[in-house]
């Protein structure tokens, strides 16, 4: 459920960035030019020092700023306006007092606010005092939201309770629950008397229940006196126990000084292996991550899958997600990366 919890959080941001990734090209190398402490232009050259095409197709990108605004756009190796995969040609970023992004607005060729190639010209976020975003909304050409097709909406706006998330919603132009691709258009969840996350809920635009993308309806978080989870458990639309399509309905997590110790169970009770012969994890984690699962057997002993491997390393990018993998066999030798 942290995991989830994530996900949800940069949702929108990942949709955002998608936008703007480009192809790859030949190699070439940036050189940039910087006034007063600030980068004003950067440009993309070749092995004989001509203006080149970059890895995001355009050869220069120029910078100009006022005040809270950063504004960037982008040129061809001969100099004329460029447009990215997005279909705009430049953008103006704006960020409050606390270097955070509370404004996209996409430009033209001659640096005006246009709709770009995903229906919106411009991205307003709004975020709470401890800084987590609480709206998120898209706009074309007027001062109301408007529905992006390729999402499906045209807000999210998240509530909180304390620090945690108690509901969020995807919404049409005049800020109602709306339907969209994912399958649901609200999740709300219950906190306990801590502010911890011990219910999540999936909910069409009409109230009733809904599937998430990892296919159950329902998460319960069963939580120890010290806040710690215990037990997860999924359930479909009706209420049910249900695998969601993973093969297991819950999860026991046992906590000892070496970890967490992870075991699956069928609705019907019966153990669930993560793989051929790895019947439980012993999982480490660290501020909120998982740093690595050592592969057990029924009886608690080290063993190794199919593949040979025993213990699995996570490696974490600094953007939060998961950006690669050590793994090693029974005796400790790293085995693939």
């Amino acid at each position: 459920m942290k995991a989830i919890r994530r996900v949800a959080a940069f949702a929108a941001a990942v949709m955002v960035a998608g936008a703007f990734a480009g192809c790859s090209r030949a190699e070439t190398t940036a050189e940039s030019i910087t006034e007063k402490g600030r980068i004003v232009s950067t440009v993309w050259k070749d092995e004989t020092g001509s203006p080149a095409a970059g890895p995001e197709g355009y050869a220069e990108i120029r910078y100009t700023y006022r005040g809270a605004d950063t504004t960037e756009m982008y040129y061809d190796a001969e100099g004329k306006p460029f447009a990215v995969l997005g279909g705009y040609y430049g953008r103006t970023v704006t960020r409050d007092g606390k270097k955070r992004v509370t404004g996209i607005t996409f430009l033209d060729s001659i640096g005006d606010r246009a709709v770009n190639a995903l229906g919106y010209s411009y991205i307003r976020m709004e975020y709470t005092s401890f800084g987590e975003v609480k709206k998120l909304a898209y706009y074309a050409e007027g001062k109301k939201p408007v529905t992006v097709p390729s999402l499906g909406y045209a807000s999210i706006t998240t509530e909180f309770s304390g620090k945690s998330v108690t509901r969020r919603t995807w919404e049409d132009e005049n800020g109602n629950p709306v339907e969209t691709p994912m399958g649901y258009a609200v999740m709300r969840q219950k906190l306990n008397d801590k502010h911890q996350v011990i219910r999540t809920r999936f909910e069409h635009a009409d109230g009733s229940p809904a599937v998430c993308p990892d296919g159950w309806s329902i998460c319960e978080q069963e939580r120890d006196g010290r806040g710690r989870v215990i037990r997860v458990s999924y359930f479909d639309t009706l209420e049910q126990l249900s695998d969601h399509g993973a093969g297991y309905a819950r999860e026991e997590i046992r906590h000892e000084k070496e970890g967490q110790y992870v075991t699956r169970f069928t609705a019907a009770g019966e153990q669930v292996p993560f793989q051929d012969g790895v019947m439980m994890l012993l999982r480490s984690e660290k501020d909120d991550r998982i740093v690595s699962d050592t592969y057990l057997d029924a009886n608690g002993e080290k063993t190794a899958g199919a593949d040979g491997v025993s213990r699995v390393e996570y490696i974490w990018g600094d953007e939060g997600s998961i950006a690669g993998y050590r793994y090693y066999d029974i005796e400790g030798n790293q085995i693939q990366e």
